[in-house]
């Protein structure tokens, strides 16, 4: 599966793909065992997929990429394509991470999968006082303040209350741990126009290479419009009918 929206994306599509090349899609949304081989399927595939571009790029392709990305630069390794010279034992270490891990995905499945299932017989009391117990002790252990602290409560509010309002709180995450690094690169890049005679204009559109990623830009941000423009339509359409 290829990387940029995370295990849920990768699911949905998959699922999508599987129904629709399926000879009896009738069955599907009934608890057929091959949509839920298709979804599951393609949430470990995109695994590997989204720290491709975390590695080469900087960026994460999905929330778990970003946490690691988060522990990477925390630890003083900024991924990037340098990262291949700089740190290559740590680039490769991952690459061969995800054979390693793929190998042992069958064995280790096929033993634990009985006692794994009983983990969901836990209490979700449990499971959200362990989580936000741990959430504390890393924040205040990344800067030892007091401040750090408060910053939980009022993000993981931002968080519960977002979620129930539909927001994204995968996108959330992947801002937080994306923030300083756009700022820092966006200074760059009003420190380049300013010695450039053109301006920032003539910086962002020069080579072919920035023209291609903005144009993908401006398609990205555009789709969800057309998308729902084209929605509207069909609705109207079939409302008239």
């Amino acid at each position: 599966m290829l990387p940029g929206a995370g295990g849920e994306i990768a699911s949905i599509i998959s699922y999508n793909e599987s129904k629709r090349w399926s000879k009896n899609p009738e069955i599907y949304g009934k608890g057929a065992i091959e949509g839920v081989a298709a979804s599951e399927s393609s949430n470990n595939a995109v695994i590997g997929g989204s720290l491709i571009p975390m590695l080469t790029l900087g960026i994460p392709g999905s929330a778990v990429a970003a946490v690691i990305l988060g522990a990477l630069m925390a630890h003083g390794v900024t991924p990037g394509f340098k990262i291949f010279t700089q740190s290559g034992e740590l680039a490769y270490t991952f690459i061969f991470s995800q054979f390693a891990g793929n190998l042992l995905m069958i064995p280790v499945g096929f033993l634990l999968c009985s006692v794994m299932a009983r983990l969901l017989n836990i209490r979700l009391t449990f499971v959200a006082v362990a989580i936000v117990v741990l959430s504390y002790i890393g924040a205040y252990a990344i800067g030892n303040s007091y401040v750090d602290l408060w910053m939980v409560v009022v993000f993981g509010f931002i968080g519960f209350f977002g979620g129930r309002w539909g927001w994204d709180t995968g996108a959330m995450a992947l801002g937080v741990i994306l923030g300083p690094m756009i700022e820092e690169n966006l200074g760059k890049c009003f420190d380049l126009a300013m010695a450039a005679d053109g301006g920032l204009l003539e910086v962002m559109t020069e080579g072919s290479v920035n023209k291609v990623l903005i144009a993908a830009l401006l398609l990205s941000l555009s789709t969800p419009f057309l998308l729902m423009y084209k929605n509207r339509k069909n609705a109207k359409e079939a409302g008239n009918a």
